[in-house]
């Protein structure tokens, strides 16, 4: 009973939260790793490898979800 409680909350917490909330909670997610790096160089390179910002990322996305429909 507790599992199937805390999945409806889970599912209920999720599901208000809006893809670019949920883009950008990733986003700080790989920033935070990065500034894990040991050197320099490494932490720019990871940096660099994060995706663009939301709205880039949603322009991207939604021609090639338009391409794949064709």
């Amino acid at each position: 009973m507790k599992y199937k409680l805390a999945a409806l909350v889970l599912l209920i917490a999720v599901s208000g939260c809006s893809s670019k909330q949920l883009y950008e909670q990733g986003q700080n997610h790989g920033r935070n790793r990065c500034q894990q790096e040991p050197n320099h160089d490494a932490k720019q390179e990871c940096l660099d490898a994060l995706n663009p910002d939301y709205d880039y990322y949603k322009r991207q996305r939604d021609e090639l979800l338009k391409n794949h429909e064709d």
